[in-house]
């Protein structure tokens, strides 16, 4: 994602210095995430009330509007637009939680602090842990200590993998929908110490961050009753399944790629409904985690 967005950007940048006031996006894949991605370097039209559909049916306009880079030191790269917007460090791209109006879920955020701006890890609609102070401008501050983790691995349930599935294929592209689950059937998920991410993903083997876990233990704790621990539950399920969601949609993608031509033209045109079972499997999903951190 980094290098497309590098010459996003300086499509945007030569696209400004043309004068080109509106462009319109007709490749292949109008996906969700290209459409986050263009949002780094473009605006798109004012108005429009569903500007994801738009864009996937090729009417959706945008006018440039690059970021200027700043690279500081430690590896550190900063996207400038209105301030602070962005930050690339040590393989991780901190982002704003909002731009142009459209909300960004992920485990990464930029946050302001005061006078200052942090990038954190990010769940539970709250900082997990600090890694980067800056200031207002993007001039790097401080790498910020984080505690060390030394936990010992621990499965998390089945049913919690599935409901993480489940929510990426209600959230995807319907024609997504079965690849996803095929290639996510076999996902198992363990809490771990992962310095730093949210989830990490190998093969099938996910690992769940241990500072998640102890965050929800705490705020379930804390919580009044049922209803607010389900709460806590779902968003938890809801933050791993957006860190996890980029992975098994390429994936899914590239299954749907390697079908014949017509396939994947029926896999587009008239994608199949949604699965009955979703609802039913984040729901267990739901449960099974809150069984296992309570």
């Amino acid at each position: 994602r980094g290098a497309g967005t590098a010459v996003l950007n300086l499509i945007a940048e030569l696209a400004a210095d043309q004068r080109r006031e509106r462009l319109i996006y007709g490749g292949p894949y109008p996906t969700e995430q290209l459409f986050s991605t263009l949002l780094d370097s473009f605006r798109h039209d004012d108005g429009v009330p569903d500007p994801l559909a738009a864009f996937a049916a090729g009417t959706l306009g945008w006018r440039p509007a690059p970021f200027e880079p700043l690279v500081e030191g430690d590896g550190l790269t900063v996207q400038l637009r209105d301030g602070v917007e962005a930050v690339a460090w040590r393989g991780r791209v901190y982002r704003r939680d909002s731009v142009q109006g459209h909300g960004r879920r992920g485990p990464h955020r930029v946050r302001d602090a005061g006078g200052a701006v942090r990038c954190s890890l990010w769940a539970l609609g709250s900082a997990l842990e600090d890694h980067l102070e800056l200031t207002a401008d993007g001039r790097l501050v401080a790498v910020l200590p984080v505690r060390s983790d030394e936990a010992t691995p621990r499965p998390l349930p089945r049913a919690v993998a599935r409901g993480v599935v489940a929510v990426v294929a209600a959230t995807s592209a319907a024609a997504l929908g079965p690849a996803l689950r095929e290639t996510g059937a076999a996902l198992t998920l363990e809490w771990a110490a992962l310095g730093g991410e949210l989830v990490t993903l190998d093969g099938d083997r996910g690992r769940v961050a241990m500072q998640l876990r102890r965050a929800l233990v705490a705020r379930i704790a804390a919580a009044p009753g049922h209803p607010e621990r389900l709460g806590l539950a779902f968003a938890a399920l809801g933050d791993v399944a957006v860190a996890l969601g980029d992975t098994l949609q390429l994936r899914a993608q590239a299954r749907l790629a390697a079908v014949t031509p017509e396939r994947q033209a029926a896999a587009l045109t008239s994608p199949p409904p949604a699965d009955p079972g979703d609802a039913r499997r984040i729901a267990d999903a739901v449960e099974a985690l809150l069984e296992d951190v309570s």
